[in-house]
């Protein structure tokens, strides 16, 4: 079935509804995940197109995808690239505490970190999505880092994966960003359970740089076996055409960061 994945941005979510604190913000999130109201009362997300592109899946449906009606997210990545690991932790930790006061409210969204490995195994998610380097990189060095290993100036010290067990292996459900079909056959070899493709269509978290277009995603997901989410541009007036070119669904950040439930 045809999937939504709400990614957030916690500057995106300033912009739209002023500065607020990790708390205030933990609880937004926290009620995207269970499609429940928060305190914020700010308007619907109007994700009607669903509706032509055959609906997403059940619950993320919203029961018939008419204009305004709020469409649940079957997953949501905390993807925080502006915030530090320690605030990104404080925050990861904010929303799995929040959803234990949501729990029982209804379908919950997945939930999967991003980037911070060691965040994620600390807080206990069971997912991850990597930029496709990093996923190379903590692959590689899964089963023993080497000693006396310097630590990687972009992404913190390789002590994150001897403290994590076995790094990777020890998580359930491990997502990754490509850019191209070598990309994408490699993540899959190496047992990325989905990929998301992007940028499809231009945007401005990637301003000047034009989309790579319905072909690139088409070529992607015929290339391999497991879940290809498109990303990029993508909001609810062209969903239809992200599911004509076989994708598994699609990624919104703006959707779900202006709007409300």
């Amino acid at each position: 079935m045809f999937k939504i994945i709400a990614v957030t941005d916690w500057g995106l979510y300033q912009e739209f509804h002023g500065c607020t604190g990790l708390d205030a913000y933990a609880e937004y999130l926290a009620g995207l995940v269970f499609g429940v109201g928060t305190e914020s009362g700010h308007r619907a997300v109007g994700m009607g197109s669903l509706q032509e592109s055959g609906k997403a899946s059940g619950a993320s449906a919203g029961g018939g995808g008419e204009s305004g009606k709020f469409i649940q997210p079957d997953f949501l990545i905390l993807r925080e690239k502006n915030l530090p690991e320690q605030a990104y932790m404080e925050l990861l930790i904010k929303l799995l505490g929040k959803c234990r006061y949501f729990n029982g409210q209804g379908k919950r969204a997945g939930i999967l970190a991003h980037t911070h490995l060691l965040a994620a195994r600390q807080a206990g998610c069971n997912g991850i999505h990597l930029p496709f380097p990093l996923f190379e990189k903590y692959y590689a060095e899964q089963v023993q880092v080497p000693e006396g290993r310097s630590p990687d100036r972009e992404y913190g010290s390789s002590q994150i994966l001897r403290d994590c067990h076995g790094g990777i292996s020890a998580i359930e459900n491990i997502g990754v960003s490509v850019h191209s079909r070598e990309e994408a056959e490699k993540a899959e070899a190496m047992g990325a359970s989905y990929l998301t493709a992007g940028h499809i269509f231009p945007t401005s978290c990637k301003k000047g740089l034009p989309g790579r277009g319905l072909g690139f995603l088409e070529e992607l997901c015929a290339s391999v076996s497991i879940p290809v989410y498109a990303i990029g541009g993508i909001h609810p007036e062209n969903l239809h055409q992200i599911r004509g070119a076989g994708a598994a669904g699609a990624c919104m950040m703006s959707e779900y960061m202006k709007g409300s439930y």
